[in-house]
């Protein structure tokens, strides 16, 4: 469980350094539950219940940070027209 939850912490820095230039919200939304997991499992395997806290508060940051992610992607409506188009194509 450690070796998945460090290769799981691993892809989502891989994926934090490759869109390093816009700094999304939704790739931090995303780091920040992958995290909130990653103490949440650390916790219960090494017995360290406070670390529970600190998963709590990360998963709040990563609700914030969705959430954020949300309504902005609704300001700007181009954003999605992308997906609208790939799942009209099929794809």
């Amino acid at each position: 469980a450690y070796v998945a939850t460090g290769l799981t912490l691993a892809t989502g820095g891989m994926l934090l350094l490759l869109d390093r230039g816009r700094r999304r919200n939704d790739d931090l939304a995303l780091n920040a539950w992958m995290w909130m997991n990653a103490l949440w499992v650390i916790s219960d395997l090494g017995g360290l219940p406070r670390l529970r806290f600190g998963a709590l508060a990360i998963g709040g940051l990563g609700t914030v940070l969705l959430a954020y992610a949300v309504r902005s992607s609704m300001a700007h409506p181009g954003a999605l027209s992308r997906l609208r188009k790939m799942r009209g194509a099929g794809r």
